[in-house]
């Protein structure tokens, strides 16, 4: 787009993540487009930009700011790099196997939809009054699965309910991930009190285009097709998230159940550290080593990082 061979362009960049969380979503036609141009993983160290980049500079940041607690700090860590796994998960079952705090009603995180799915069926099911069935329109091709949908085609909503925004609002009266109670309901809108600002706001259906990435091999670029749109409320219910849906987030009240274990790198050390202390966590059952998953390559790639030589070219990509 600039015109120039050099490394993104000539910029000067500043990459900042952490990829010892979850791993990059990728759809299978995404995949095996990444396979055709030659990328061994989805990972940003399998980018081949790093063959060619001059000097580089790696930072690393220790502040803890969600959490303030130096034992689950520590334990937090050597769960997210799979060390000293047994003083690490003593400490997080001793503390938090048990029902959540009476005073307050936790969000559930779970790995897998359909569990996240049945609370939510039962937080709404518990709640009086009538419900107004919200239903997503498409256009055109939009070529998800239905269970990847950004919103179900039929949202039931009541007053009381509890909701989490998938999108940020153009005027930033909320962002992804805000949680809130619906208020009101109304044909087309939703009144909903979220939590972090105190204040209710009305939520309109938004669109999502779908656009399709193809090669242009004559051009040798990659091209965008727009094929359809899906358009909804862009809210899901709150009582429970999966865990892919929570990362980012800081919540007060985390209840973590993960019947059947976790079944990729980063989703245990994810969904604990949403909590903001142990008094704020609990767990269904307790954890085993066997659900704390961590990506030896991305550690490889981590200790490259930390332990720089003179020359990026010097990391061994080979093995991605």
């Amino acid at each position: 787009m600039r015109g120039s061979e050099e490394p993104f362009g000539g910029v000067q960049l500043m990459l900042v993540g952490d990829p010892l969380q979850l791993p990059p979503v990728v759809t299978e036609e995404q995949r095996e487009l990444l396979q055709a141009l030659g990328y061994k993983s989805p990972y940003l160290h399998s980018a081949k930009v790093w063959e060619h980049v001059g000097e580089l500079k790696s930072f690393e940041l220790t502040q803890v700011y969600r959490q303030s607690d130096p034992d689950f700090i520590v334990a937090l860590n050597n769960i997210r790099r799979s060390h000293n796994l047994e003083s690490a998960l003593a400490l997080i079952n001793d503390t938090c196997v048990k029902s959540h705090r009476s005073d307050r009603t936790p969000t559930l995180l779970t790995p897998r939809r359909a569990r996240a799915q049945d609370y939510n069926d039962d937080g709404l099911r518990e709640l009086p009054g009538t419900e107004i069935v919200y239903c997503g329109k498409s256009k055109g091709k939009f070529n998800l699965q239905r269970d990847q949908l950004p919103v179900p085609e039929k949202l039931p909503l009541k007053r009381g309910a509890e909701v989490m925004a998938v999108k940020n609002d153009p005027s930033g009266r909320w962002v992804n991930g805000s949680r809130g109670r619906v208020l009101e309901m109304y044909p087309d809108e939703v009144v909903v009190r979220f939590y972090d600002t105190g204040e209710a706001f009305p939520v309109s259906p938004y669109t999502w285009k779908n656009a399709r990435q193809v090669w242009n091999a004559e051009l040798e670029r990659i091209d965008e097709e727009e094929e359809g749109s899906y358009t909804q409320l862009p809210l899901v219910h709150g009582w429970a998230l999966t865990i892919h849906k929570a990362q980012g987030l800081t919540i007060e009240d985390v209840r973590v159940d993960i019947e059947g274990g976790t079944f990729t790198s980063g989703q245990l050390y994810v969904a604990i550290s949403r909590a903001t202390n142990l008094e704020g966590l609990s767990l269904v059952q307790p954890l085993t080593e066997t659900d704390v998953k961590v990506d030896q390559d991305v550690l490889r790639f981590l200790e490259w990082l930390k332990n720089l030589a003179p020359s990026p070219r010097s990391f061994d990509r080979t093995v991605y």
